[in-house]
């Protein structure tokens, strides 16, 4: 997975963190056996990572906003739904690989998602297992990022790149040659 360092960083600081709150023992005996509701709600509602915590029925226990906003459901509550529900669209492929992840496998991809608004968006993801209080699996997590303007670079990258003609970008301000593609480089 080539998730921007940023987003590895607040998604691992989001495993951290859960595995810290059920190492020193402040696990809150939830339905879902999750950590504390309300610190895990605070904590979600602000990471800057789009991730969604399931349980082992693939029903939403919690959203970070920017899950949300990236799957078009800013206004809508998910919570206690259904996965399947929120996207009736998804392909018995990956329906496969959430219950790989349900049985501890770690998996991540690179895909086109159809979000719940309509609207089409590339996205890598990773889905972990997370283990309730006794050890078990309990459901998944599933980090998100959009990389539509990445797709775009590398497709931009390769046309500029494949260029006959000797292509220079230049400072606009400076005159300065920023960058050529490789028939002038060669």
């Amino acid at each position: 997975l080539k998730l921007t360092n940023s987003s590895v960083c607040w998604g691992l600081s989001i495993l951290w963190y859960i595995n810290y709150i059920e190492n020193k023992r402040v696990l809150a005996n939830s339905m879902y056996g999750m950590p504390d509701r309300k610190l895990l709600s605070i904590f979600l509602e602000h990471t800057p990572v789009a991730v969604a915590v399931l349980d082992s029925q693939m029903r939403y226990i919690a959203t970070s906003q920017k899950w949300l906003r990236d799957f078009g459901l800013a206004d809508t509550n998910v919570e206690g739904r259904s996965h399947w529900g929120v996207f009736p669209r998804i392909r018995d492929r990956y329906k496969q690989i959430y219950q790989k992840s349900l049985e501890g496998v770690t998996s991540s991809c690179e895909q086109v998602v159809v979000n719940a608004d309509g609207s089409v968006n590339w996205m890598n993801w990773e889905i972990h297992p997370w283990s309730d209080d006794t050890g078990e699996i309990g459901g998944i997590m599933i980090f998100s990022e959009p990389i539509g303007e990445r797709k775009s670079e590398q497709k931009y990258r390769s046309i500029f790149d494949a260029a006959n003609d000797l292509i220079f970008i230049c400072d606009i301000e400076t005159g300065e040659i920023v960058d050529v593609n490789q028939t002038t480089a060669d």
